[in-house]
This record gives structure tokens, sequence and C-alpha cells, in this order.
């Protein structure tokens, strides 16, 4: 078993058997979120997320993606 954290909340989440994890990783981020931040994100990215994430963006070399509807940072792109 391996464990990972959440890029977003911290929480230690762990690869179980089968391969199944408490939480997702995010290829177009090339980060892992627990499935709570995951799912209680639903609409994109909290703003109150925004600083951390554009942050491991720009370290990370990825360019932003473009914000939906409600001016969030998309879940996934």
């Amino acid at each position: 078993m391996s464990i990972e954290r959440c890029f977003l909340c911290g929480r230690k989440c762990a690869r179980g058997e089968n391969h199944l994890w408490d939480g997702k990783y995010i290829k177009s981020y090339e980060m892992f979120v627990c499935d709570t931040c995951y799912d209680f994100n639903e609409d994109g990215w909290n703003p109150r997320y925004d600083s951390k994430i554009i942050e491991h963006l720009e370290e990370n070399d990825i360019d932003e993606p473009e914000r939906n509807e409600n001016g969030w940072l998309p879940r996934e792109f």
C-alpha cells in the first residue's frame, strides 16, 4: 500500500488492493486530491485554492486553464 497526500487539504490517502485510491490524480494539473476535495469542487476549484493551484501550475510550467462560467479554475482540463 502506498500513501499520497491531498494537494488541497493535506489528508492522507491510501492506495489499497486492486489499485483503488481514496482520491484522484488529475493529470492536467499534475496533482493528487482526495475524494472529498474532488467531489466537493464539482463546479470547479473553489477560489480559496486559486493561489495554491496557480503557484503549483507556475512551478510545474503548466499553462493556466481557461476559467469556467463561474470564473473558477475547472476541476479538470
